[in-house]
C-alpha cells in the first residue's frame, strides 16, 4: 500500500522522466576547439558505449513503479525493486556485467560527501578537490583566488562538464552551478583515474528515492 501511495504521488505531482543524451563525439570534438573528447571517456570501460548507445524507447510508468518501489541496499551493495507483482535484487556486480564496466573500489560521493546519509544534494558542494588538483581543468592562469565558475573552464573541460550533465550526472537546473561532484567527476574523466560507475550510478538513484514526494525530481537512468 505504501509503495502504491509512492507511485500515485509521483504521478499527482507530475515527477518526469529526465530526457538523458547519446552524445555525439564528432561534434563534441568540435565544441571541444579540435580536442578528442571520446579518449577521455573511452579510458573506462563500457563507458563509451554506454553513453552513445541509442536508447529504446522506455515505458514511463514503468519507470515510476522502479522509483516508487526501489530500496538501495546498504553500501550501495545491490538495488531492490518489485516489477509486475514480483521482488528482484540486482547486485552491484551483476549490474556492472549489464552495463560493461569495471566494478572499483571508488566512490565519488564518498569522496565528497562522506558518510552522510541521502539525499545528499542538500550538501550542495561537498567536499571539493583541491586547487592544485582542479587548477587544469581552468584557463591559466588560475589562481586559488579565483572562484570555480564555468565561464574559466577551457574549451575541452567545458564540453566534458556539459556532456556528463546529460548523461551520467544528469542535472537540467541550476545550470551555472558547479558542484564538489560535477568537479571531482569531471576530474577524473580528464585524468583517467578509474572510479566505480555502478556505485556513483545507485548513489544518484539513492538521492531521487530519499528526496521522497516532496521534491519534484525528474527521474533520471531511465533507459
Amino acid at each position: 500500500m505504501l509503495q502504491a501511495s509512492f507511485y500515485e504521488t509521483y504521478q499527482r505531482r507530475g515527477h518526469r522522466i529526465f530526457q538523458h543524451r547519446v552524445l555525439d563525439w564528432v561534434s563534441l570534438r568540435t565544441a571541444a576547439g579540435g580536442a578528442d573528447v571520446r579518449a577521455h571517456f573511452s579510458h573506462f570501460r563500457g563507458l563509451t558505449r554506454l553513453l552513445e548507445m541509442e536508447q529504446n524507447r522506455y515505458i514511463e510508468d514503468w519507470v515510476r513503479v522502479f522509483y516508487a518501489t526501489a530500496w538501495i541496499a546498504p553500501e550501495r551493495r545491490a538495488v531492490h525493486f518489485m516489477f509486475a507483482g514480483q521482488a528482484f535484487r540486482v547486485s552491484r556486480a551483476t549490474l556492472a556485467g549489464i552495463l560493461g564496466v569495471d566494478l572499483v573500489e571508488v566512490s565519488l560521493h564518498e569522496r565528497v560527501y562522506g558518510d552522510a546519509d541521502p539525499p545528499r544534494r542538500a550538501l550542495v558542494g561537498g567536499i571539493a578537490p583541491s586547487h592544485e588538483a582542479v587548477s587544469q581543468c581552468f584557463r591559466q592562469p588560475f589562481p586559488a583566488s579565483y572562484a570555480r565558475v564555468l565561464s574559466l573552464l577551457t574549451p575541452e573541460t567545458y564540453t566534458v562538464h556539459m556532456a556528463l550533465r546529460r548523461t551520467l550526472l544528469p542535472r537540467s537546473g541550476y545550470p551555472e552551478g558547479f558542484t564538489g561532484l560535477q568537479q571531482l567527476l569531471l576530474l577524473h574523466i580528464l585524468t583517467h583515474e578509474p572510479f566505480d560507475i555502478v556505485d556513483f550510478i545507485l548513489a544518484e538513484i539513492e538521492d531521487v528515492i530519499t528526496d521522497g514526494m516532496g521534491v519534484v525530481r525528474q527521474f533520471p537512468y531511465a533507459h
